[in-house]
């Protein structure tokens, strides 16, 4: 997660949301990792954390924070704000067709001068072997893996094609 991030901010692809089910996960990159590497954060969370999300808002809007955390709920639904670059989905979701296209319309929506839109799905092989499958057919065959070297097309295992 971490070198996915330091890769949008050190190519510009920001401002980018990382997306998260657990308010603790979100808190914990949001106010302890991602800033330790550098990298200007704000929390987006709903409920309790209004007044965060708030100020999360602000900073990215002005250009001081280069990337958001929050919770799927808080970040997935109902926010419009088009001049995000970039998503990294950091809890799995490649399950569910609908949640997935929510989340995606909220990177990948075109906007003047906003030309391209990377949503990273952190995948684990083990615990959801078909997510790839998955997410090849959703997103009509662009989706590509990263195999430690470079980014390749995938098939439908996740394998590079």
């Amino acid at each position: 997660l971490r070198g996915v991030v330091l890769e949008l901010v050190s190519a510009g692809q920001v401002p980018a949301f990382v997306f998260t089910h657990r308010r603790e996960h979100a808190e914990r990159l949001a106010d302890a990792e991602l800033p330790a590497l550098g990298v200007p954060t704000g929390l987006m969370l709903g409920g309790d954390g209004a007044t965060r999300f708030a100020e999360a808002l602000d900073m990215l809007e002005r250009g001081t924070a280069k990337v958001a955390v929050g919770t799927f709920n808080a970040l997935g639904r109902g926010i419009d704000l088009p001049m995000v670059r970039a998503g990294v989905i950091a809890t799995p979701i490649g399950q569910n067709r609908q949640f997935f296209n929510q989340v995606r319309g909220r990177i990948c929506r075109p906007t003047p001068g906003k030309t391209e839109a990377y949503l990273y799905y952190l995948w684990d092989r083990d615990v959801f072997p078909r997510a790839p499958g998955n997410l090849l057919e959703w997103c009509g065959g662009a989706v590509e893996v990263h195999d430690g070297r470079e980014w390749r097309r995938c098939d439908r295992r996740g394998d590079p094609a």
